[in-house]
């Protein structure tokens, strides 16, 4: 049951962050990721045990498991945009990938420009 919460949650969080500007654009924006057949999902792989690189250079951890796993219910390939924590929220902004999960504190900055998922960890 923890994981049904947990995966309604954070795909409410991945619907938050594609609406962006509106909710018109949401269901467009999603609409062509379906059409597309990929996502692309931008992290900053340097914050275990929520996204890191493995030995032989896999991305692990929980954003990881949970976007894997929310590009499976959707139907789509997801494909990782690594770069520096800093640009993701503005690389969502201009487009240039269509999610983004990284393990995101809330604050109240943040909050005017994007929007947050219910909480699934606290720290």
């Amino acid at each position: 049951m923890k994981r049904v919460v947990m995966f309604v949650s954070l795909l409410v969080a991945v619907s938050l962050i594609l609406a962006g500007c509106g909710a018109s654009q949401a269901a467009n924006h999603l609409d062509a990721i379906k059409q597309a057949g990929v996502i692309k999902v931008g992290t900053s792989a340097d914050y275990p045990p929520f996204e890191s690189v493995d030995a032989n250079g896999n991305k692990v951890g929980f954003d990881i498991e949970l976007m894997t796993e929310i590009a499976k219910r959707l139907g789509v390939t997801l494909e990782w945009v690594d770069m520096p924590f800093d640009s993701l929220i503005a690389a969502v902004q201009e487009g240039k990938i269509d999610a983004s999960i990284s393990a995101f504190n809330y604050s109240e900055e943040r909050d005017q420009t994007v929007d947050f998922s219910d909480a699934y960890y606290t720290s």
